[in-house]
């Protein structure tokens, strides 16, 4: 997605594109609205994205969609001359990005974004009640005939409080 600056005007000006990300969890395209205005000193970029991933839970194995929406926000400014002495950013400097001409490409950047919003430890509901350790039936789909008694007897006094909390699930 690339954003021509010279083309946005003191008004917000709205961009929308089905962008191809390359992510092998990605389904498809993501859906990008940005809008984009400009501000004393550079320009100011707010938008959503939206898609789905194809997961795997890590706790039954099983694939599932999940459907996201990332909201983002951005800064642009005009790179500055470089000078010889290095000074230290300032805060508000963090959620800068510099740009050489007056175009700026978007996808890199909504890349991160979807890249970070991907979860580490996907499940495919709160609920997921993993598979069985010794079978290995998903447990979601019913109780396995597998005796689950604590291998280490100092245990017990635990497994009766888990019965007590949980109802032994």
């Amino acid at each position: 997605m690339r954003i021509d600056l010279r083309t946005v005007k003191k008004e917000s000006t709205v961009y929308e594109e089905d962008i191809a990300l390359d992510i092998p969890e990605v389904n498809g395209d993501v859906s990008a609205a940005v809008t984009v205005w400009r501000l004393s000193g550079g320009y100011e970029a707010s938008g959503s994205l939206k898609g789905s991933y194809s997961l795997v839970c890590s706790k039954c194995l099983e694939p599932f969609q999940q459907v996201f929406e990332i909201a983002f926000r951005l800064v642009f400014r005009k790179r500055p001359v470089e000078t010889a002495k290095e000074s230290e950013l300032e805060r508000e400097e963090l959620d800068v990005i510099y740009y050489d001409d007056d175009h700026v490409d978007l996808t890199e950047l909504i890349r991160g974004e979807v890249l970070l919003d991907l979860p580490s430890k996907p499940l495919c509901g709160a609920g997921c009640k993993g598979i069985c350790p010794k079978c290995g039936m998903n447990l979601n789909s019913g109780r396995c005939e597998c005796s689950c008694e604590p291998i280490n007897p100092a245990m017990t006094d635990l497994s009766a409080i888990k019965e007590q909390l949980y109802g032994g699930e």
